[in-house]
């Protein structure tokens, strides 16, 4: 399943919801919501937040953390359920994933950091919001999608809901063991199903309208409900272990290359930066993957989600076509530099300056 996310600043969604039944109660939700908390400026909601290490370490959203200027926001206080606040600094930036490590100035007396789940499967969970904890449903824990912010392919997963009137950005999603579950990134109201685009029933063929067009129309008129995505577990994790155990640096995988899928869903290579591992392994632009660790690579959703779901230090096997010959090739993943970057030089893209290319993501050269 693939789908399109994007990020907004706000995302207004969800009241109304069910009481917490089986399997959430109301422990579960006391002990989600000391950990969680509202994020504001000048009595202004921005979103939410979760603590996840020691010293006060959080994460929230590139939207909360950072204005319209792409500079991190000053002066942000963290308010808890308890009435506990305090005031928030931004201290770590993922670019690829569009999540901000936030440091609390005090931590809540008696609280410690959640623990994350290690995957996701479908099924209820604790969302916790500004108005308190409801329910919430993940929906499809298989989906592949765009980040609007950095047009980079991350596991994602759909999360369920109904519309009202609370922002989401940064708003923890708990399991019934009251593990991190995920993090809203992105709503999307329901569509039409002949528009092709939304819900659980989307299919690859039905990925040509982009998510970024419809924007206005989740903005209007009454909707049933509200489906919106957060990172998959796995990516959720590999962010905060960065932030907290790799000297605020996350290393997701990086090979050195652009590609796309053409009209006959091949994966094109598109372009091979120099020096960078596929480079070396002498790939070059033009190649059509055909598999990659010995499975079959069908379009570029495949093989970018092959590609994130590889660890640093890897080799990889990779059957390219070029012009009628096939060529084999071992490639060494090796760390992503753009989080690096961060540590020199904390800032986030201004908004509407991210890059976006194309409509019609199956044209946008996606890069790894």
């Amino acid at each position: 399943m693939l789908f399109s996310a994007i990020s907004f600043a706000i995302a207004f969604f969800v009241s109304g919801q069910d009481g917490l039944t089986t399997p959430l109660s109301q422990q579960l939700a006391a002990s989600a919501e000391a950990a969680s908390m509202t994020i504001k400026l000048t009595n202004v909601t921005l979103g939410q937040g979760v603590i996840v290490g020691e010293g006060g370490v959080a994460i929230t959203t590139g939207d909360v953390a950072f204005g319209p200027d792409g500079n991190p926001r000053i002066g942000m206080d963290a308010i808890f359920s308890s009435g506990f606040s305090t005031k928030v600094n931004v201290e770590g930036y993922d670019p690829v994933t569009d999540i901000a490590m936030i440091r609390l100035a005090r931590t809540p007396p008696n609280v410690r950091p959640v623990k994350l789940a290690q995957s996701n499967k479908k099924g209820v969970v604790l969302i916790v919001l500004p108005s308190g904890s409801a329910r919430a449903e993940i929906s499809n824990a298989n989906v592949t999608g765009v980040m609007s912010y950095s047009q980079r392919y991350v596991p994602l997963t759909e999360i369920r809901l109904e519309r009202g009137g609370v922002p989401l950005a940064g708003a923890p999603l708990f399991d019934s063991s009251g593990n991190l579950a995920g993090m809203l990134l992105a709503s999307l109201g329901a569509v039409p199903p002949q528009g092709g685009v939304g819900g659980a029933g989307m299919t690859k063929s039905a990925v040509g309208a982009s998510l970024m067009e419809r924007a206005a129309d989740t903005a209007q008129g009454p909707r049933q409900a509200a489906t919106t995505f957060s990172l998959a577990m796995p990516v959720l994790n590999r962010v905060v272990n960065g932030f907290t155990k790799n000297n605020g640096v996350v290393q997701h995988p990086y090979v050195g290359v652009f590609f796309e899928t053409n009209k006959s869903s091949e994966t094109v290579i598109t372009r091979v930066v120099e020096g960078g591992p596929c480079a070396m392994a002498g790939i070059r632009a033009g190649d059509v993957v055909l598999t990659a660790g010995g499975s079959v690579i069908d379009n570029g959703f495949e093989f970018a989600a092959f590609l994130f779901e590889r660890q640093v230090g890897e080799i990889i096997s990779l059957q390219l076509r070029r012009g009628n010959a096939l060529i084999n090739a071992q490639v060494a993943v090796v760390a992503d530099p753009s989080p690096l970057q961060q540590k020199t030089a904390l800032r986030r893209a201004p908004t509407g300056q991210q890059g976006r290319q194309e409509s019609n993501i199956e044209r946008i050269p996606i890069g790894f």
